[in-house]
């Protein structure tokens, strides 16, 4: 049983490792990143939504964050940090919906949903991503917007290019006490 726990932590460190190289979202904080390098904001890695549920139609990653619509009237941003670790980001004494990040390395800061949501490419900060929510019916977790006003970032949706929806990849659906994601 040590050897087969040792073996999966083994697989998912390395994965983790892999797809840090390639992907900034393995970071826990934003403290962690290098100083010289800027986020930069582009579609969403599929390796952070996990596979069998639906599918974000329109995801743009910044970093450590990411903003998606599953459905065009809610409006979901996403941090990512160590896979089945408690708020801290380190500790692993949690299993299932008890840790903070779930086994695809996310947690959701906030969830609003409205009449209408864009994710974009803003004109005046490209490098980061942009969203709107129009038209507020409710906030979801984590914020406290009023019903019917518009929310946006950096800037107003006026018809920027949106970012496209992203086919998920990651193949875990619950944590085991330990920081270890389960298929």
């Amino acid at each position: 049983m040590r050897e087969i726990r040792f073996a999966v932590a083994a697989a998912c460190l390395s994965l983790a490792v892999s797809y840090a190289g390639a992907n900034p979202t393995a970071k826990t904080s934003e403290q962690e990143k290098p100083k010289d390098k800027k986020n930069v904001a582009g579609p969403c890695s599929p390796d952070g939504f996990p596979t069998g549920n639906v599918n974000p139609i329109s995801c743009c990653q910044d970093g450590n964050r990411a903003s998606h619509t599953n459905d065009g009237k809610t409006l979901v941003l996403r941090i990512y940090g160590t896979p089945c670790t408690e708020a801290d980001g380190v500790g692993t004494n949690c299993s299932g919906r008890e840790c903070t990040y779930g086994p695809c390395g996310a947690k959701v800061e906030w969830a609003v949903t409205a009449q209408e949501v864009h994710i974009f490419r803003p004109n005046s900060k490209p490098e980061t991503c942009g969203w709107e929510a129009n038209h507020i019916i409710a906030c979801r977790v984590g914020c406290d917007w009023p019903a019917g006003a518009v929310r946006n970032h950096p800037e107003p949706f006026v018809g920027q290019k949106e970012y496209p929806g992203v086919i998920a990849a990651c193949p875990f659906r619950d944590c085991l006490k330990g920081g270890i994601p389960k298929r």
